[in-house]
């Protein structure tokens, strides 16, 4: 236990002062003469506070007292104390206390009536009593604050409930003060502590208090945290460091599944769909190894349906026999020439897209024009789209439907709603707000990863790198090598894959040989028809026109 006992020297030069010159309380203008505090504690940590203000005359008309009852700790952190039971009084008459609350003060005002009496101000406050960080119990109050008149002798008396281990009294302006004049505690065998001060101007503070073992007091605090920006994305160590470690844990993991699924992109080893093979006289033929339909591989290649990967597959159904194409005599020489689309009967099977397709341009006993395609193909390509998207799963080319979402995105979206919530409460009831954004952030790079994953499947990537090496050959084979009696057949094989590929104008001068070395191939090219007056050698014209109406027809609607 430790017993105090001070007197400063500027308390007892005042003291002089006032002895040598005769000066009284009175004569320094409104303030009271003398100001006897009484503070007791008790176990449950609730504080009696009794101020009796003894004035040589007559009390001021009004007193006003400004009691703190919200104190800002920093750090958004505010402690409150809860004052209760006022009541005041003139010597044995009681007085009336007007109460009202402002900013985080009690203002207590008393009209006097300018009583002679000494005039005694008492209320109870809780939430002085708080806890140090070495678990000793800490009681602190300002006894004197907030008055509106000063005083000439401050003394009082600390009554405490249990044996202390330290004393504390302190007085003087807000922000500056010092030690009382003198403060006595802990001796003769008793807990309390008297304390006695100098001249207090009006608004000045004298703080009283005692440190107890810990256990001895119950603690009565009232801290509560206002929430600010600040505050709740704080960049401390600890709140930065976790954000980094969420970002960085998130980012690999991202990474992995990003690598995973993009494995999709890249095959080990491409598939041939189809080449050209080189016989012992150096002639080349065009073989398809793979049926992959010229109609999927453009569906394949861009994982979309457009005009190129219809008129592929028109040439293509017209190359197997299925569909036939005949010009028509032009009106004049102006005029934009026109085509004929009639069903043959072909010698395989069709797929469910070219069966759709075969529907609407040639129907059964029905014939289409070129010019009136759009309309035709319209009302089922929606249909045949589906069908080509649907031909490709089966393939096992790709995962998914194109524009179809993830099976992964709505957990993603769900991961992204509860990272948003998480911060919201994160960032409302502690400062641990920079975590929460930090996983909002990572449930959008999982958004934006989940929605580039490829729908392309790795078996689907090697037909693609196949097609990548056919479309370097369709650019760089010799056209005028092919096996002699066969241009026709080998040119219009190829021509589909070419239109979905690249590189058809190059393969139509091939048919633009003199007609006398195709011989009866005339005959055998059932697949496009024309008027009595055209040759064979306008074929390569007829069909670059044909290719260019249709792409720009269904490029219209597609």
């Amino acid at each position: 236990m430790r017993r105090s006992t001070k007197m400063t020297a500027a308390g007892l030069f005042a003291l002089a002062l006032l002895w040598a010159t005769g000066l009284t309380p009175a004569q320094a203008g409104d303030r009271a003469a003398r100001l006897e505090i009484d503070v007791a504690l008790t176990l449950e940590g609730r504080a009696s506070v009794s101020q009796t203000l003894d004035f040589e005359g007559a009390a001021p008309e009004t007193l006003t007292q400004e009691i703190v009852s919200l104190v800002d700790q920093g750090d958004s952190v505010r402690a409150e104390f809860v004052i209760s039971d006022i009541s005041a009084s003139a010597g044995d008459q009681p007085l009336e206390v007007a109460v009202e609350s402002k900013d985080g003060r009690q203002i207590l005002s008393l009209a006097t009536g300018r009583s002679t009496q000494p005039i005694t101000l008492r209320y109870t406050v809780s939430g002085a009593t708080a806890a140090a960080a070495d678990g000793s119990v800490r009681f602190a109050w300002d006894a004197l604050q907030g008055l509106s008149v000063g005083v000439a002798q401050v003394s009082g008396r600390l009554t405490l409930p249990a044996v202390a281990d330290d004393y504390i009294c302190d007085s003087g302006q807000p922000g500056a003060m010092t030690t009382c004049a003198t403060y006595t505690g802990g001796v003769h065998g008793s807990s309390n502590m008297d304390f006695t001060d100098t001249e207090r101007q009006a608004g000045d503070v004298l703080t009283v208090g005692a440190v107890f073992p810990p256990g001895s007091v119950q603690i009565t605090e009232r801290v509560s945290q206002s929430w600010s920006l600040g505050r709740a994305l704080s960049l401390g160590w600890p709140q930065v460091g976790a954000a980094v470690g969420v970002v960085v844990v998130g980012g690999l993991l991202l990474f992995g599944f990003f690598r995973r699924r993009r494995a999709g992109l890249v095959a080990p080893a491409p598939q041939t769909v189809a080449s050209f093979e080189t016989d012992s006289d150096g002639n080349i033929a065009f073989v398809v190894t793979d049926q992959i339909r010229p109609g999927l591989v453009g569906t394949l290649a861009d994982e979309s349906v457009d005009p190129a990967d219809i008129l592929a597959s028109l040439l293509d159904l017209a190359v197997r026999g299925h569909l036939r194409i005949t010009e028509l005599p032009r009106e004049s020489v102006y005029a934009v020439p026109d085509w004929l689309l009639t069903r043959h009967q072909g010698g395989d099977e069709l797929a469910e897209y070219e069966r759709q397709l075969l529907e609407a341009v040639a129907p059964v006993d029905a014939a289409t024009r070129v010019s009136d395609l759009v309309q035709v193909v319209a009302a089922s390509i929606g249909g045949m789209q589906q069908s080509l998207y649907k031909q490709v799963i089966a393939d096992g080319w790709f995962s998914r439907l194109p524009g179809v979402r993830s099976k992964w995105s709505p957990l993603v979206w769900v991961g992204l709603g509860l990272s948003v919530l998480a911060t919201a409460g994160l960032m409302l009831w502690t400062s641990w707000g920079l975590v929460g954004l930090a996983l909002v952030t990572v449930s959008l790079l999982s958004l934006l990863t989940v929605q580039d994953q490829p729908v392309r499947t790795p078996a689907g990537a090697a037909v693609v790198a196949g097609l990548s090496a056919l479309s370097a050959e369709l650019h760089s084979v010799p056209t005028d090598r092919l096996r002699p009696g066969h241009e026709l057949a080998d040119v219009s094989a190829v021509l589909p894959y070419a239109v979905v590929l690249g590189g058809w104008e190059r393969w139509l001068p091939a048919l633009a040989a003199p007609e006398s070395e195709f011989g009866s191939q005339t005959v055998a090219l059932d697949w496009y028809q024309a008027p009595e007056d055209w040759h064979l050698s306008d074929l390569p014209y007829s069909l670059k026109s044909f290719i260019t109406v249709v792409i720009g027809a269904l490029s219209s609607r597609v």
